[in-house]
C-alpha cells in the first residue's frame, strides 16, 4: 500500500469560535482524506470528526469512529481480546467504540 503521514499542529487556543473553526477545518479536510482518497486516520490523533447533536463538530463521533476498521477486522481482535480479556477488564472508552458495530446510520 501507499503510506503517507501529515501533520496539522494545533495549539491550545482560547475562545469557542477559534476552536469551532479549527475543528470544521479538520473535519472538511478528514472528510475528503476518508471519503474521497481511502484514507484511514491516526487512531493516536484527533480524528472522528462530525458535528454533534448541538451542530458543533467535535472529534471522536462514535458514527466515525466505529467505522475505522472494517469488520473482518474487528472480528478478528474481537476473538483474540476475549480469549485473554473475558471479563472486559480492559475494554472500554474509545477503543471500544473502535472495534464495535456501527449502531446505525450517520445521525
Amino acid at each position: 500500500g501507499v503510506y503517507g503521514v501529515v501533520e496539522f499542529l494545533a495549539f491550545p487556543v482560547k475562545g469557542a469560535e477559534l476552536e469551532r473553526g479549527m475543528n470544521e477545518a479538520f473535519m472538511a479536510v478528514e472528510r475528503h482524506w476518508v471519503d474521497e482518497l481511502g484514507a484511514v486516520p491516526h487512531i493516536g490523533k484527533l480524528f472522528g470528526f462530525d458535528r454533534d447533536a448541538d451542530g458543533v463538530a467535535r472529534p471522536f463521533q462514535a458514527h466515525h469512529v466505529c467505522g475505522v476498521y472494517k469488520n473482518e477486522t474487528k472480528a478478528a481482535f474481537n476473538a483474540y481480546r476475549e480469549a485473554i480479556d473475558p471479563q472486559g477488564l480492559f475494554f472500554g472508552g474509545l477503543g471500544k467504540v473502535l472495534v464495535s458495530d456501527c449502531l446505525g446510520p450517520h445521525p
